[in-house]
Parts: C-alpha cells; structure tokens; sequence
C-alpha cells in the first residue's frame, strides 16, 4: 500500500478475523500528507464497506483495490490520547541539591515530551531500551522509571526521539507516576507487549532535562 502509505496489523493471528489497525504511517505518500491518520488508529470501513469479520488481507486487498489518485474514505475509531499530567505530586520531586539522574529535576529545568514511536515490523521485539529504576540516595525511596540505553537496530534508535536518562511517565495511556519501581515496570512491560504490540507504536510521555 505504497500509495496510500500506510500498513495494517491484527490484534492476534494475520489470519483470523480480528480488527484491524494502523500499524505505521509512512514518510511518504497520501496519508501522511492527509495528516489525519495515526498509528493504533482502528480502522472500521473502508469506502463504506465495513471491516468487521475482514481479515488482514481481506482489508490489504480493499485497500490495494484503490486507483492510484484515487480517493479513499476511511473510518477509524481511536484511543483517547494519554493526558499530559499537569503537576506531579509533590512528594515525587526532587531536591535542587540531590543528582537530578536520581530523579526529576527540579520543575524550572525539564519539560514534558510526547512520543509516538513506531515497532519494528517484527513488535515483539519492544522499544529496543534497557531501562533502569533509581532511588533516592537520602532515603532509598523509588524516584521512577529512566531510560538507561537505546539499543542500536531497535525500534527507539531507528525512530530517533527516546533519549538516555528521559523519565518514562505514561506508556500507551498508563501512568507510572510514583508507583514503586517493581510496579512501574511491570506496568511498562504489559503496556509494551500487549497494547503496543496490537497498535504497532508505542506512545511515551517522558520527563526531560532541558
């Protein structure tokens, strides 16, 4: 579907009959340059013919049907994005004398940056990021999720946004904001093999050291 720019993927099995999604948005083609079309979007029909009971190459065939310079009308249905908390509590930030790599900076000096990252074709494969949990060095107390590297090949370094020491927030809409660390990570891990895996992307909101 070079035309259109864009691929789709199952929930499950290729081969069963499961919704269908975006997978990725191409750098090239009509939906990109429509501008309205997003990774994870559901799409549900295609030219006023529903996808429901499709399967994925069912809908790769309606969607290939379409002329070049033709126009297509979608319907997708979309996850609410992930809202941008407005104040962490208190008690989760840092001093301005503790090491910032141990926590969040103090609020002046980083800002908060949504990511939409998309899997590699094979999305079991996650992020490609080791990840750490840091606790603070006055009472050993969980200070959150950072990132500890990005692994060359993987999905977070051929997308280029996911920085080293970026505090992971929210992953695809769930908060890990001052859970313990044990928690947040399984949270991290469930978010990114289950809900990533059915959207083809990962949706990130990170802290950042400006």
């Amino acid at each position: 579907m070079d035309g259109l720019g864009f691929s789709v993927t199952t929930r499950d099995n290729p081969t069963g009959r499961n919704p269908i999604y975006v997978k990725n948005v191409m750098n090239k083609g009509a939906a990109v340059e429509d501008g309205r079309l997003k990774a994870g979007d559901r799409i549900m029909e295609v030219n006023g013919i529903e996808l429901t009971g499709k399967t994925q190459q069912e809908a790769v065939n309606m969607l290939r049907s379409i002329p070049i310079g033709g126009t297509v009308n979608l319907v997708v249905s979309r996850q609410d994005e992930p809202v941008l908390p407005r104040e962490l509590p208190e008690d989760y930030a840092v001093s301005d004398v503790e090491d910032p790599r141990h926590g969040l900076t103090p609020r002046k000096t980083r800002e908060y940056v949504t990511l939409e990252i998309p899997l590699n074709d094979t999305g079991s494969a996650g992020l490609g990021v080791s990840v750490k949990g840091n606790k603070s060095k006055v009472d050993g107390a969980d200070l959150g999720i950072f990132i500890k590297s990005i692994i060359n090949g993987g999905a977070a370094s051929k997308d280029g946004q996911l920085k080293v020491n970026d505090q992971l927030l929210y992953v695809n809409g769930e908060s890990l904001v001052a859970l313990p660390n044990n928690v947040a990570m399984e949270q991290l891990r469930k978010s990114m093999s289950t809900d990533g895996n059915m959207r083809g992307s990962i949706q990130l909101v990170v802290a950042r050291k400006i």
